[in-house]
């Protein structure tokens, strides 16, 4: 997502946890599915606007995962159990 290109996956426990109620969401397949998968796969494959679309949703949504965002957390978290 990071790389500004639309991601389909597997909504394996991980996946969806990350995607849940988010447009990303959509493009999961359910786990070994793989006539849902390529379904998936050929909608961005066909639909050029779709996968830009994607591409910019991704981009803005992998920032919250940034590696600044993530070290902050863990910091205050570690700073937490101190106290």
């Amino acid at each position: 997502m990071a790389s500004k290109k639309p991601v389909v996956g597997f909504s394996n426990l991980g996946y969806y946890q990350l995607l849940k109620g988010t447009p990303g969401e959509k493009f999961l397949a359910k786990p070994k599915d793989i006539e849902e998968l390529s379904e998936k796969i050929l909608l961005l494959i066909k639909n050029e606007k779709l996968r830009q679309e994607m591409g910019e949703w991704g981009l803005e949504y992998s920032k919250n995962y940034s590696w600044n965002k993530i070290a902050s957390i863990i910091l205050e978290f570690y700073n937490s159990c101190k106290k």
